[in-house]
């Protein structure tokens, strides 16, 4: 699948109504995934870049695809120098949960409550540093 790349705000948007219209972080680099047809299936959210080189990434819909996790890592450690990527999901996210690991991130700890009042809603905090990445490098 293409990405669409270039229309940061318009592939926030859609990621937003995905989410149910929660805020997504202004300024935000957004990368689009289409399918054949040129929709929108899912978005790649990187934000909340750190001066000391944090940079927080979301993902929402279909953008579970190596050739995507290797052009995100090389944009983040090769393009922008970040020392670290952070993930957050919630855990009642099965698919992402197994996702991370596989792809190098490494779990952090829990932020309770973070995505609502349920224990389902904490989120997972997932770090992926450049000397995990070599793979997608």
């Amino acid at each position: 699948m293409p990405l669409v790349l270039g229309h940061d705000q318009s592939v926030a948007d859609w990621a937003a109504r995905q989410l149910g219209n929660r805020n997504i972080p202004p300024g935000c680099t957004a990368w689009g995934v289409i399918d054949k047809t040129g929709q929108l299936k899912g978005a790649l959210l990187f934000h909340s870049f750190y001066r000391h080189g944090n940079m927080e990434i979301a993902m929402v819909g279909d953008v579970v695809r190596k050739d995507l996790l290797r052009q995100a890592a090389r944009y983040v450690f090769g393009q922008l120098g970040c020392t670290r990527v952070t993930a957050r999901t919630a855990r009642r996210n099965a698919h992402i949960l197994k996702m991370l690991p596989r792809a190098g991130f490494e779990f952090e700890g829990t932020n309770k409550r973070w995505y609502g009042p349920e224990k389902g809603d904490d989120a997972l905090v997932y770090a992926l540093f450049p000397d995990r990445a070599k793979r997608w490098l």
